[in-house]
């Protein structure tokens, strides 16, 4: 009878340590998954940060130039605007996109 008992209990054994070493790995997965997902929203966010000075710096030099006159929209302003418009949305897709992950 104990030579019934032990080859199961070794191979209970072995079950637990392949299910145990699975689970291990998707969690480890998971972790670098979170880390790259954290990763390409802080590069996003630091280009967000690139394109709000590039267009501050545009509107800058029109009011150096141009004093309290209107500016009209250049192509540097409006190439601006339309990069942040994307960089904002894209940033709020990936985080909605993580948080559904989670």
């Amino acid at each position: 009878m104990s030579d019934n008992s032990a080859p199961e209990k070794e191979k209970s054994v072995f079950e637990n340590l392949c299910f145990g070493i699975s689970v291990w790995k998707q969690n480890i997965k998971r972790m670098f998954s979170d880390i790259l997902h954290s990763f390409e929203i802080k590069q996003l966010e630091k280009r967000l940060e690139q394109e709000y000075a590039a267009l501050g710096k545009v509107t800058s030099y029109h009011l150096e130039e141009h004093e309290d006159k209107p500016a009209v929209p250049s192509f540097e302003m409006t190439s601006a605007a339309k990069q942040i418009s994307f960089l904002k949305e894209e940033i709020a897709r990936l985080k909605e996109a993580h948080k559904q992950d989670a």
